[in-house]
């Protein structure tokens, strides 16, 4: 068992009681409960690295996870639970402009600051003329986190 699979294990044994919210976080359920609220501040508090492993691997079958992750990056807000993920991860923009446009990185953060949640910023814009997809045109967003990535 590798490094990786052990951090798992270890992480899901541990969060049990985080496993109350996962109705909330599957879009299942309208709020979280009081419950899922108690549990995530000590979860944060003790285990902070295992809620973010979880969260980062949320689509792995063998988890078998429901996870909106949009819910899941205002749960902390929601329960006024003290979160500093942005430690773990960062939210960035890639824009590819209309032909003839000359949008910039300011305008489209002013535009998102303006209209989303303030969880929903980006932290940067990265404007391109191109995005990774498949034959079908679907965008390859792991591909493209690579890509942003690599920029940073």
């Amino acid at each position: 068992m590798g490094d990786s699979a052990k951090d798992k294990q270890k992480c899901a044994e541990s969060l049990t009681g985080v496993a109350t919210c996962l109705p909330y976080l599957g879009a299942d359920a309208k709020a979280p409960t009081a419950d899922c609220c108690s549990c995530l501040t000590q979860a944060m508090k003790t285990n902070k690295k295992c809620v973010c492993l979880i969260l980062k691997d949320r689509d792995d079958p063998d988890l078998g996870l429901k996870i909106n992750m949009t819910i899941a990056v205002g749960l902390p807000s929601l329960c006024k639970t003290p979160d500093n993920l942005s430690v773990f991860w960062h939210i960035y923009c890639a824009v590819i402009p209309r032909e003839g446009s000359n949008i910039d990185d300011a305008e489209v953060l002013r535009y998102c600051k303006k209209n989303l949640a303030s969880f929903k910023v980006p932290e940067k814009v990265f404007i391109t003329d191109s995005l990774h997809k498949t034959a079908t045109g679907k965008i390859l967003r792991r591909l493209v986190a690579e890509h942003i990535v690599s920029q940073i």
